[in-house]
């Protein structure tokens, strides 16, 4: 026992160290191995998907424990039992949270458009006035259907919105009264030195800016490259490497305020991936959105996977979400990580939808911070210590 103890201890602690040190990667831990099933993903409410990956590893050894333990009857039945008995309880839950049905509100109507523009061609310079004009088209909505806002994903076009009035003004023409785009961009600043954002922007049918967001957590050495690695690489000879214009970050978290929308947190591509870490806790918003351009990633399970840990920040944080991706799969979320709506990968197509409400009741883990997690990690690691000791010759 003492030896499968240190294991799943020490497993659960490289994964939170994976997701914070160096910027962090938590991508794929341990705890979405539950992705096939919404009742089991339930807990992550409570403990954070790092708390989920902590139960998951432990009973993913139960097996071994059985065979160490063949010779001695009360060890397998003790083991046996408490696997059931952890399981049986993330059942009870995962269906209680579930047995509330979606609700929806009635002042917030959506509509997402997905254009399945490629990759290649997103970001081709001849190509980027016909990607402009296909999500106008696509997201001109008759003005008795109501929409509230239109939603582009991450750098739906390449112009930069705030210093190009003639693009917005096109978009005004495009929207009806009462309509905003909520739509991914990147900003451009000359002076007094030149910087670039990846971006988020809200935009009236009067053309007008009214909220703006810049990605705080930046892919490194996708978006930009860290400073330690950019001397070396130019120490090395491989400056070609090391040159470019990098993303600047932004201030962290931020909860906009859209005109005759309710409070919103914008998550910008792989943001969505850091538990804890995907809301403003000094302005707590009623929803989240993502946007994001998958397309980098073709066909393969990158999307999937990405979607899978959207849906487990709105369990956690008790949010809907709201993720629009360029080729997919864009979808809407409610706030126990159901999927409501959703358009395939690499399929051309709009979503319109009701926006989900929030949860009544805050979640443990979105009133912690993870401190649950934490503080399971210490019992386990005193009981384990204990267990040495009494075991000692």
């Amino acid at each position: 026992m003492p030896v499968v103890l240190s294991f799943v201890i020490l497993w659960t602690l490289a994964e939170w160290l994976r997701g914070h040190l160096f910027t962090g990667f938590p991508w794929n831990l341990a705890g979405y191995s539950w992705g096939f099933s919404d009742v089991m993903l339930q807990t992550s409410a409570i403990w954070g998907i790092y708390g989920l990956g902590f139960i998951t590893i432990f009973l993913a050894l139960v097996p071994y424990l059985l065979i160490y333990g063949l010779a001695r009857p009360k060890f397998i039945y003790t083991t046996f039992g408490t696997a059931l008995v952890i399981i049986g309880a993330m059942i009870f839950y995962g269906r209680a949270q579930l047995s509330t049905p979606t609700k929806f509100r009635n002042d917030v109507k959506l509509e997402i458009v997905q254009t399945n523009i490629s990759q290649k061609d997103k970001w081709d310079p001849t190509k980027k006035s016909g990607n402009f004009v296909k999500y106008l088209e696509m997201s001109k909505s008759d003005p008795a259907a109501g929409i509230t806002a239109v939603i582009w994903p991450e750098t739906a076009v390449i112009y930069f919105l705030d210093t190009e009035p003639s693009r917005r003004y096109l978009i005004a023409q495009m929207l009806n009264k009462g309509e905003v785009l909520m739509t991914g961009f990147p900003r451009l600043r000359r002076q007094p030195t030149l910087k670039v954002w990846n971006s988020f922007a809200v935009i009236d049918n009067q053309s007008r800016i009214r909220n703006i967001y810049d990605k705080h957590h930046l892919v490194p050495f996708g978006e930009y490259t860290p400073d330690i690695f950019r001397k070396s690489l130019s120490f090395l000879g491989l400056g070609m490497f090391a040159q470019g214009l990098s993303y600047s970050a932004g201030t962290g978290p931020k909860t906009l305020h859209p005109p005759g929308m309710p409070p919103v947190g914008v998550l910008i591509c792989y943001e969505v991936i850091f538990p804890g870490a995907v809301v403003d806790r000094h302005d707590r918003p009623d929803w989240l959105l993502n946007i994001t351009n998958d397309a980098w990633y073709g066909s393969f399970s990158e999307p999937y996977q990405h979607l899978l840990q959207t849906r487990v920040r709105a369990i956690e944080e008790g949010l809907p979400i709201i993720r629009s991706a360029g080729t997919g799969i864009s979808a809407v979320i409610d706030a126990y990580g159901r999927v409501i709506k959703s358009l395939k990968l690499n399929r051309q197509g709009v979503i319109i939808s009701r926006l989900p409400v929030k949860k009544a009741v805050r979640t443990p883990y979105s009133r912690n911070s993870g401190w649950i997690f934490v503080v399971l990690v210490i019992l386990l690691s005193t009981l384990n210590i204990f267990i040495v000791w009494f075991q000692r010759p």
